[in-house]
């Protein structure tokens, strides 16, 4: 066997002894060394109370697993360069009956995986014959799972891993190994333009000035998407987002290493907004360190500005959406944002919808922040198409008076008088 598979394994260790994780993980790299180059990160960690939620797999079972939106913001943020990572409990800290291992991946970055047992619990010839160490047993069965996976092969595991041998396994990836391709994993900033559908801007800073972007700038609006995405790849309208999300799909519009022009006017700020412009002076264009999601509020189908419960469903769709886009910027930058990062457009411009509870509910559903009085997802749907309702007919009128206007003028320059 020759030409293994280069794999980066990132291991993140909570409260679990540094010797004996190095001793284990030479056994694992050993166990897959004849068809995988495994080079392993280990990092020490000590969370003292980790949040734990039920993952319901196909087969109706129902298993315990740490939340993934903590996992998210806490050890997926870590795994920027490598192919998987690998969160490692002892069995004490698990939530639940018994522990285990298995697969959280989201769909970009790193394949996520989550071990849950002490580094000294052996095997004493259990159902499927085993014997040995519990952690390296999940580990290696996890990896497989994994490598299966990023080749795109039916994922056998099961079926070779607890034969008399489990070098079984190992004869499977070896006859596949041609199929590796190291983009599937997307380690940097290629995990987010592989895992989003692209409908490219022109209007952007490609290079930007090399300034961190450490804030996300909400957007509402109440285009169709179809209409929305069309406006902001028009290279005459100058303006365009990072991303544009609606209830059914998140598309990336300015690849994330660039300056999307979304907020480049500010006037009035919040004090939230006005906090992050003095952060960042000398610097006064927020396109230079922030990302732009522009959100599809656009849900009043008859238009007659009753949001139905089908809509309200699909606001909290739209929520998820944006919320995955921050997800994967969070892994891109390698740490998580803050409350504060987390703004909308109004914040900078006073002019702008009012979407605080948009933003409330994006905190909520991304751990940062719980609601502190009951979400309601209409309102502030009904209060951004009231408000935008209201700047279109104010627009309406204004253009009405210029008209007529205009028309005057003409008659006035016809008759040669003046009008009166």
């Amino acid at each position: 066997m020759s030409n293994r598979i280069p794999f980066k394994l990132l291991i993140v260790a909570n409260k679990q002894e540094a010797t004996e994780m190095k001793k284990l993980v030479k056994e694992l790299a050993d166990f897959y060394n004849p068809v995988v180059d495994i080079e392993t990160t280990i990092v020490q960690s000590n969370y003292p109370d980790v949040p734990f939620e039920t993952y319901r797999w196909i087969e109706g079972k129902e298993y315990r697993g740490v939340a993934k939106w903590w996992y998210d913001q806490n050890i997926s943020i870590r795994s920027v360069s490598h192919d998987a990572v690998a969160f490692s409990l002892n069995r004490a800290e698990w939530d639940g009956a018994g522990a285990g291992g298995w697969r959280t991946d989201n769909d970009y970055g790193a394949v996520e995986v989550q071990i849950g047992t002490d580094l000294n619990r052996y095997f004493k010839n259990d159902k499927h014959g085993r014997t040995g160490n519990i952690w390296l047993s999940h580990m290696k069965h996890e990896l497989s799972h994994t490598f299966c996976y990023l080749l795109g092969i039916p994922d056998r595991t099961h079926e070779l891993f607890y034969t008399e041998s489990d070098g079984d396994i190992i004869g499977y990836i070896d006859a596949h190994k041609h199929l590796w391709d190291p983009k599937k994993t997307a380690p940097k900033a290629e995990a987010i333009r592989g895992s989003f559908t692209k409908v490219m801007s022109p209007n952007h800073w490609k290079e930007g000035i090399g300034l961190e972007k450490d804030v996300v700038v909400l957007h509402a609006t109440t285009s169709r998407f179809e209409s929305a995405v069309a406006w902001l790849a028009d290279r005459t309208s100058e303006v365009s987002a990072h991303f544009l999300v609606d209830h059914t799909r998140a598309v990336l519009m300015v690849n994330p290493e660039s300056d999307a022009w979304h907020t480049g006017v500010t006037g009035k700020a919040t004090p939230l907004g006005q906090k992050q412009l003095n952060a960042h002076l000398p610097q006064k264009n927020p396109n230079r360190f922030t990302y732009g999601i522009e959100q599809c509020l656009y849900y009043d189908a008859d238009g007659n500005g009753v949001i139905t419960e089908e809509e309200k469903q699909a606001y909290g769709k739209m929520l998820d959406n944006t919320v995955r886009a921050i997800r994967a910027l969070q892994t891109l930058r390698g740490k998580a944002f803050t409350a504060e990062q987390i703004v909308t457009h109004r914040d900078f411009y006073s002019v702008k919808p009012q979407l605080d509870i948009t933003r409330s509910r994006v905190l909520e559903l991304l751990g940062l922040k719980e609601a502190t009085e009951p979400i309601d997802n209409g309102q502030d749907l009904e209060n951004t198409l009231e408000k935008l309702n209201a700047k279109k007919t104010s627009l309406m009128l204004l253009f009405i008076q210029l008209l007529e206007q205009k028309v005057r003028e003409l008659k006035a320059e016809l008759n040669n008088t003046t009008w009166k």
